[in-house]
């Protein structure tokens, strides 16, 4: 390093301790000495028949860490075994106790309890002594062991030696083309901006549904191209009339997919083409991994999501149109609820494609009604008797878990300014922001190129 600046020796060492430090968790967290910690609210777990409880997983980790490998809903209603990548939870009790629980497929969770889990669209565990975790003092927190992927774990290493042996050289180098490192930067965005116009964002393969397993005959699909003529309200339409109609197309432009393993290769994280600036704010928030649009078209174009996903898009839609709606929040689920007429409203669930004649208040507490309209809007996945067709394990479940959503503890009805995207006017401003920024981060970014490009035409031009 002799002849070198002591700023671009620090720069170095910093540099080299930093990618370091990341090589040394993803080294660790493949020796099982990563655990990523998720808080339970005892208010969101419920039973789930026999000794089985169920709850919200946990659905973000640290940038680059995975957690427990997803068993698809499907797949755990039909009683397949965990994936064989299952590690240890451990259950953190308030009273500062651990309990292990050890990876079993759903039915021993619920025959046999004694502490097992299954990770999937829910989190299925059993406590080991038996007891319910919603009493006070029982449970309090889930822990996971976290992993880097293989990829990773070498990305950092070769990092961390190239800048330990190469670091101020390369800093010196990167120092004298500054403006043109910068501008190649800016290039790559404008480039990967450009190719989001050209491959916009587009429903994934329609196997990604889960929906379509509980049987296919009950399922259609839609694209957004053939649908985006429609999604406006009619001269002459009336509310109800386009609410129904609404709740329709969203149902079938939705691919719904909701496990964590899906987020890039089914489009559930904002792809980078799109957006490139909610696509990296997705590695270090929950909130933008899932992203809620709050532009309806942009949710319904993506066309993939989870039921709160489909949820913004209707009220979004409904909300452009003149019609009020709300966002309901039901137990593991969200749901629209939306004045169809003057004093009358009525729940639209564009996840499942069915539309109540009544308002949440009078559906609370009475599962019956939820299953009639279930078995009308599904008929070959409800059909009698239920053990009938492939999908029968997962509609069982779906039917019970429905049924509990409705329920009338839990629920709350946001207010209709924070139904598109669930955060109001103030969501709409950052998600324009955005898009607006995705541009100028790349011309900021070409410009000191452009700048010395310049200065140096006039500086010939001016002669000796």
């Amino acid at each position: 390093m002799k002849g070198r600046g002591p700023a671009t020796r620090a720069a170095s060492m910093a540099l080299a301790i930093f990618f370091g430090g990341l090589f040394l968790l993803a080294l660790s967290s493949r020796m099982g000495m990563v655990r990523v910690t998720r808080t339970m609210d005892p208010g969101g777990v419920f039973p789930a028949g026999g000794r089985a409880f169920m709850a919200d997983p946990p659905r973000f980790s640290p940038p680059f860490l995975e957690t427990q490998p997803v068993l698809p809903i499907g797949d755990a209603a039909r009683d397949a075994p965990p994936p064989p990548e299952s590690g240890p939870a451990l259950i953190l009790s308030q009273q500062g106790r651990r309990s292990a629980l050890i990876p079993a497929r759903l039915s021993e969770i619920r025959e046999k309890g004694g502490g097992r889990y299954l990770s999937s669209d829910f989190f299925f565990f059993s406590t080991p002594d038996g007891s319910d975790p919603r009493a006070p003092g029982k449970l309090c927190a889930v822990s996971f062991p976290a992993r880097a992927s293989l990829g990773w774990t070498l990305a950092s290493g070769l990092i961390f030696l190239t800048a330990a042996a190469f670091g101020p050289r390369l800093l010196e180098k990167a120092a004298k083309h500054a403006a043109a490192t910068s501008a190649a930067a800016g290039a790559l965005l404008l480039v990967l901006n450009l190719a989001g116009l050209a491959f916009p964002m587009q429903s994934p393969d329609k196997g990604l549904d889960l929906l379509a397993r509980l049987d296919p005959a009950d399922r259609a699909f839609e694209d957004f191209s053939r649908a985006r003529e429609s999604l406006a309200r009619k001269p002459g339409e009336s509310a109800e009339g386009y609410a129904l109609r609404a709740n329709g197309i969203a149902h079938r432009l939705f691919r719904y997919a909701w496990c964590a393993a899906d987020v890039d290769s089914a489009g559930i994280r904002v792809p980078a083409r799109e957006n490139f600036l909610l696509h990296f704010f997705g590695f270090f928030g929950e909130n933008f991994l899932y992203y809620r649009f709050y532009d309806p078209k942009k949710a319904l174009q993506r066309g993939v999501g989870r039921c709160d996903q489909m949820a913004s898009a209707l009220a979004g839609l409904l909300g452009e149109a003149g019609i009020p709606a709300s966002i309901a929040l039901l137990t593991h689920h969200v749901v629209v609820e939306a004045e169809v007429t003057p004093g009358a409203r009525r729940v639209l669930d564009p996840t499942l494609g069915v539309a109540f004649p009544l308002p949440l208040a009078d559906l609370e507490g009475r599962p019956e009604l939820v299953e009639k309209a279930l078995r009308a809007a599904w008929p070959h996945a409800f059909r009698e008797p239920e053990a009938a067709g492939r999908g029968a394990p997962l509609a069982r479940l779906l039917l019970s878990t429905m049924a509990a959503a409705y329920g009338p503890e839990g629920n709350r009805v946001l207010p209709p300014g924070e139904a598109a995207g669930f955060g109001g006017a103030g969501y709409g401003k950052f998600e324009r922001w955005t898009y607006r920024a995705k541009w100028i981060v790349p011309f900021l970014l070409i410009l000191p190129l452009l700048a010395r490009g310049i200065g140096r035409r006039r500086e010939r031009a001016a002669g000796p």
